[in-house]
């Protein structure tokens, strides 16, 4: 495997009502690789974007409940090495108090909004 050091970060996870909003640092790859799921061990390929993309929603998520996330950028047709996992809890906002946490990380730091 080459790496070219360009590893990206998740800059912030934005859950919605059923859905989450993941960006991401551009560090000039070919392509991301977005994945997630409710086990951080076994995150899915949820999509595969482009270069000039930094951010996608994902829908259909399951409402108060724990999802994980990471995006990895391909360079030179070489995946680099993946982001930190970060999680979030989708939520209706008519049932959540204002300030919830958008998103945090749990393996190593980052830096995370809150909205």
């Amino acid at each position: 495997i080459k790496y070219y050091d360009r590893s990206t970060n998740i800059t912030r996870v934005e859950p919605g009502n059923n859905q989450a909003l993941v960006r991401w640092q551009d560090v000039e790859a070919g392509f991301y690789n977005i994945y997630f799921g409710t086990n951080p061990d076994s995150l899915a390929l949820f999509r595969s974007v482009s270069g000039a993309v930094h951010e996608i929603v994902i829908d259909g998520l399951e409402n108060d409940r724990l999802y994980y996330f990471r995006v990895e950028s391909v360079v030179g047709g070489y995946p680099q090495l993946p982001s930190r996992i970060v999680m979030a809890i989708p939520f209706n906002a008519s049932t959540v108090m204002p300030g919830a946490v958008y998103g945090q990380t749990i393996f190593g730091q980052g830096t995370y909004q809150n909205g």
